[in-house]
């Protein structure tokens, strides 16, 4: 990772660690009736989703998951209270150990750049990432995702979420979000083109996150509008 660039991440993360989940939840609450556990559990039950179509149901406590990017690792968590084993990486230091002091014993998160992995190739079942690729640089990126392929199995899942560029309210968020300043969100489009160029082969793609929280009950028509491009993210998701 460009050393100046991988400094700045780690300096503005650091800053934000201690307070991050409380202020954006409260961020979250007070503008758009939602919250970041609520973001979070459905990130997390879509990748849930996930390795049940690529796996035997009765397997997934099998698996080993690496989340890059971790944060303060309340996804990884939430994999590990699903009995799916979950390594969480992050360049913030204070940003895991402000997640272990919320949730500890939960998912084992370590200090690392998303660009040189420490892990042997083939190691995991899943790699996926959450809203990490819009903070990285373009040559950045194709190393980041060249190094979760490498650490995937073959056959492994291989998956990214971003924000959606074309929706909103993400471009709100993100506009008066204090960590993504300068930042430049990616389109789905662009994400394939990245998959691509990294020899990942594209298996799934939807948008997700059509609706805050307190309209949750009408979650279940995600199903007919995953291909409409408002939802305020996105996933893709490929074969290593």
């Amino acid at each position: 990772m460009c050393q100046v660039k991988a400094n700045i991440i780690k300096a503005e993360f650091d800053v934000h660690a201690n307070e991050y989940e409380n202020e954006l939840n409260r961020w979250l609450n007070q503008r758009f009736g939602t919250s970041k556990t609520y973001v979070n559990r459905a990130k997390a039950q879509e990748l849930i989703t996930l390795l049940k179509l690529n796996k035997d149901s009765n397997a997934l406590g099998k698996l080993l998951c690496l989340d890059v990017g971790c944060g303060t690792g309340a996804i990884a968590s939430y994999l590990c209270q699903n009995n799916i084993k979950t390594i969480g990486v992050d360049l913030s230091y204070h940003m895991i150990q402000s997640g272990q002091k919320c949730a500890p014993n939960q998912a084992q998160c370590i200090v690392s750049p998303s660009t040189r992995l420490p892990f042997e190739s083939g190691f995991f079942d899943c790699c996926y990432t959450v809203c990490l690729f819009h903070h990285l640089s373009e040559p950045d990126q194709i190393k980041t995702l060249r190094e979760m392929k490498r650490v995937t199995k073959r056959g492994g899942l291989v998956t990214i979420f971003e924000h959606n560029p074309y929706n909103p309210v993400s471009q709100l968020i993100v506009k008066l979000s204090p960590l993504d300043k300068n930042v430049r969100l990616l389109t789905k489009s662009k994400v394939n083109q990245l998959f691509s160029e990294t020899g990942i082969q594209t298996v799934l793609q939807k948008y997700i996150l059509f609706f805050p929280e307190f309209m949750s009950k009408l979650n279940y028509l995600e199903t007919y509008m995953n291909q409409w491009p408002m939802g305020c993210q996105y996933l893709v998701a490929g074969r290593a």
